[in-house]
Formats: structure tokens, sequence, C-alpha cells
């Protein structure tokens, strides 16, 4: 009895997800009014700024606008804060405009990383039209997403979109023509890997013992690539396993 109870005890540390997480923190970045259809003066541009943190930023000029907190309100906190819109090819705000976030190595951008979890929050001023949240990995192949119809007109809070899963390389917001984001958090990123099918190391189509051995084998390293680290965090560990044991069987 006694064993088995240290069995138990056991594997339930080794499962238990322990992946750190990263905020943006854009307050003190100079922000411009907040008004659609403005030029983004160029302290307002936000591109590589958080490069430290593993992200870049994008829209369709090329950068994303940091819009001050006049009209913007947030669900975590009284007071107006910034928020981020989307710019168009003319390098003016848009809010219809997407704000892509791509994950990738601080050391060389160039390097695709990817993170298991990503949420944002839009400010409470909604129009009632659908907006998206959605994660990509390397091969551009949709991980995950969260689409909602946001609220019309002004409500209490503001929308919580969040997705997950392993090797997001790419998350894109869509609004809808008002709605600037904030609050933004994600699992630390990771070199990212390219495997098919979670949990399936040897890429036979199958998760099963011999990936076990794999899990096994690279246990307390970064994993490598392909890599067993499926959560990111840098070392091969319980929250990896348990990635294997879900799997188990055939490849979807």
């Amino acid at each position: 009895m006694q064993r088995t109870i240290a069995l138990v005890v056991t594997l339930t540390a080794l499962v238990a997800p322990h992946a750190a997480a990263a905020d943006l923190d854009i307050d003190p970045l100079p922000g411009m009014p907040n008004t659609p259809g403005a030029p983004v003066r160029a302290a307002s541009q936000l591109t590589n700024q958080f490069l430290g943190q593993g992200v870049l930023l994008s829209s369709n000029g090329g950068f994303v606008a940091v819009a001050k907190g006049i009209g913007v309100h947030w669900f975590q906190s009284n007071e107006f804060q910034n928020g981020l819109g989307g710019t168009n090819a003319a390098g003016q705000l848009s809010y219809v405009s997407p704000v892509i976030f791509t994950f990738v190595d601080p050391a060389s951008p160039t390097t695709a990383w990817a993170t298991t979890s990503f949420s944002l929050y839009t400010d409470y001023i909604g129009i009632g039209a659908q907006c998206s949240l959605i994660a990509y990995d390397i091969d551009g192949a949709i991980v995950d997403s969260d689409i909602k119809a946001e609220h019309s007109g002004v409500a209490a809070t503001g929308t919580q979109y969040s997705v997950s899963g392993v090797g997001i390389a790419k998350v894109v917001f869509q609004g809808a023509g008002t709605q600037a984001v904030s609050n933004i958090v994600f699992a630390d990123p990771a070199p990212a890997c390219n495997v098919e099918c979670a949990g399936d190391l040897t890429g036979d189509g199958l998760v099963d013992g011999a990936d076990l051995g794999s899990i096994l084998a690279a246990w307390g390293t970064s994993g490598g690539c392909p890599s067993a680290d499926f959560d990111g965090d840098g070392t091969v560990d319980g929250a990896d396993l348990s990635v294997v044991l879900a799997a188990w069987g055939a490849c979807p």
C-alpha cells in the first residue's frame, strides 16, 4: 500500500506543469492619441521593443500602434491604460487591421521560437462584432483559436481571448473596428521544432513506448530537435511526459 501511494505522489509531481509566464508592459510606452485613421508617430510604433522577451509585433503597416489610454479602459484596472492597435499599409492606426505576435530567439530574431499559451484582453467598448485570436505553428497550421462576439456598447469588463497548445509560433488578433488590446500574457517561448504529432518523437505515426523512451533519454535536458520539451519551459520533465501519455496511440 505504501509503495502504491508513493508511486501516485511521484507521478503527480512529475506531470504538474510549471511553465513560466511573461507579460508585455506597454503602459510606459509613449502612446499616440486614440484616433483611428491618424498617422502613427515613430515613438508609438511597436516592433522589436519586446525582443528580449522573445516576441516581435507587426501589422499591415509593418508595426503596431500604441494608443494612449483615453477611452481605453481595462478589466484589470479602474484607470485608463495604453492599448495596442493594428496599422494599415499607410501606417495609420486601424483597429480592423491585425495585431501579430511572432515568437523568435532573442539572440537571433530570424530563428522561430514557440510558446504554449497566450491571452489578452480587449478594451470594454465594443460594437457587438466578431473578433478572433488565432494561434499558428511554424508551418502556418492553426494550433488553436478563440472567436467571440464583442460586447455591444459599454460593458462592465473587457473580453478575454486565450489560446493554448504545443508549438505556437505566431498569434494573430483580428479586431472589428474599435478594439484595442492589452494585458498580454504568454508562457515563456522556447526553440520551436517541427513535430507534426504531439508526443510522436520518432515520427512513425504512433505515440508509444519508443517515444516514451525518447522522453526518458532526454530527461532533464532542453530536448533538442525534434523537441521532447513539449511545453517549452526549457527542460524535459513530467509536464512533457504527460503530453506523451495523453496522446498515446495512433496520431490523428
